[in-house]
C-alpha cells in the first residue's frame, strides 16, 4: 500500500481544498493511505470534519516561522516515508525543501489557477515556482488544457512536462432534479467565494437591470466571503430582498442547485471552476464570462454562452435567452449533464492513482 500526504495551506472552504478533500476520500483504499498535511493555518471546518469522519488522518505542519515549520516538516516526513507528497496552491512553496530532503519519490502539484495566479507580480515567487518545478522536483499537473498553456506561456514550462488531470465532479451526488418545477419565476443561482475576483456586485447590477425591464427573476448567491456586508448592503440598498437572497455557505449545494433553473459565474479569473462543473452535473444551462478553464467545459451555445469579462450587457443578453426560451434551456441541459459526465471524479481519481503509481 502506497502512503501519499496530500498537503494544503488550509481546510478553509474554498475550491483546492473541496478538490483536496473529494480526492482523499476517493481514492482506492486497498491501494493507498492517506494523509492530510495542514502547512499554513489549522481550522476547524466542514471539511476537516468530513475527514474525520470518514477516518482520514490529518495533520498539521504549520509553524510560528519557515525554521520552525521545516523542522516540524522534516521530522514528519522522515517518520511517516510517503511514497508521495501532492501538493495544493501555495503549500508547494512550504513544502519543497523538505521532500527534496527527504528525496520523496512522487512529487506532485496541481495547479488550480491560471499560471500567472501563482506569483501575481512577484518576479521572485516566478523564480521559486519554477524552481519547485526544476531544483525540487515537483512535477505539475494542470486540472484542464487551458491552465497547461498558461503554464507554457507565462512560465515557459516545456508542455511535455505537463501533466493534464482534468478537474472532477461527484456526478453521484449532483444530479438533476426529479421533479420539473413549473413557475414563471426564473431561478438563477451563483456558487463560490464572495469577493472581487467572483464578481458578484455585476452578476447583481443584471439582475437588477432585468427585474426593472419587468422580468419575474430571482438570484440565489451562494458562499460566504470577505465582500459578504458589501454585497448584502448592496441588496439593500436596491431594494431587492424579495428576488435575490445570501443564505451563506451550504453543505447540501446540489439541493439548491436542483432547485434553479441556471447559473451564472461572472468570475474575473478563474483555473477551472468546479462549482460550475456541479451546476452543469445538476443540468443547469451556464453562463459565464471567459476566465481561465471555464470554457473547457462551457461550450458556448452548446450548454450555455460564454460573455467577456465585465461584459455586463454581454450577460443580460445571454440570460434573456435563456428565460426567454423554455425549450433552449432544456437542450443546454441535457447537454450540460452529458458534458459533466466527462469530467467525473471518477476520472479524476483514476488519473491520479496512475500518477501516485507511477
Amino acid at each position: 500500500m502506497k502512503k501519499v500526504v496530500i498537503c494544503v495551506p488550509s481546510l478553509a472552504i474554498g475550491g483546492a481544498e473541496r478538490f483536496a478533500v473529494d480526492l482523499a476520500l476517493a481514492l482506492d483504499k486497498n491501494k493507498f493511505r492517506v494523509i492530510i498535511a495542514i502547512t499554513r493555518l489549522n481550522v476547524d471546518s466542514y471539511f476537516s470534519q468530513l475527514l474525520e469522519q470518514n477516518d482520514v488522518q490529518i495533520v498539521n505542519l504549520a509553524g510560528k516561522d519557515y525554521l520552525s515549520m521545516l523542522k516540524k516538516q522534516l521530522q514528519f516526513l522522515k517518520k511517516e516515508r510517503p511514497d508521495v507528497v501532492h501538493a495544493q496552491t501555495g503549500s508547494i512553496l512550504h513544502m519543497m525543501l523538505a521532500c527534496k530532503l527527504c528525496n520523496i519519490p512522487v512529487r506532485l502539484y496541481t495547479v488550480h489557477n491560471e499560471a500567472n495566479l501563482l506569483y501575481g507580480n512577484s518576479k521572485l515567487k516566478k523564480i521559486i515556482y519554477k524552481a519547485g518545478f526544476s531544483l525540487f522536483n515537483f512535477k505539475p499537473v494542470a486540472i484542464c488544457p487551458t491552465v497547461k498553456q498558461t503554464l507554457v506561456d507565462d512560465m515557459g514550462i516545456p508542455a511535455s512536462q505537463i501533466v493534464v488531470v482534468n478537474n472532477g465532479v461527484d456526478t453521484k451526488r449532483f444530479t438533476p432534479a426529479q421533479i420539473i418545477h413549473e413557475s414563471d419565476t426564473v431561478r438563477i443561482i451563483s456558487v463560490g467565494t464572495l469577493y472581487w475576483i467572483k464578481n458578484q456586485l455585476m452578476t447583481i447590477r443584471v439582475i437588477l437591470a432585468l427585474h426593472k425591464l419587468g422580468f419575474k427573476v430571482e438570484l440565489t448567491l451562494l458562499g460566504d466571503g470577505e465582500d459578504s456586508d458589501k454585497i448584502k448592503r448592496a441588496i439593500k440598498e436596491s431594494d431587492a430582498g424579495s428576488y435575490i437572497f445570501t443564505p451563506g455557505s451550504k453543505k447540501n449545494v446540489e439541493d439548491y442547485l436542483r432547485q434553479s433553473d441556471i447559473y451564472i459565474s461572472a468570475s474575473r479569473t478563474e483555473g477551472l471552476p468546479l462549482s460550475v462543473l456541479e451546476a452543469m452535473a445538476c443540468g443547469l444551462p451556464v453562463i459565464a464570462t471567459d476566465a481561465g478553464g471555464t470554457r473547457d467545459i462551457v461550450k458556448d451555445g452548446i450548454n450555455g454562452f460564454i460573455v467577456n469579462v465585465d461584459d455586463e450587457d454581454g450577460m443580460k443578453e445571454a440570460l434573456l435567452k435563456l428565460i426567454d426560451n423554455k425549450v433552449l434551456r432544456k437542450s443546454y441541459s441535457v447537454k450540460s449533464r452529458e458534458i459533466a459526465k466527462q469530467w467525473s471524479l471518477e476520472n479524476c481519481t483514476r488519473g491520479y492513482e496512475i500518477l501516485y503509481e507511477s
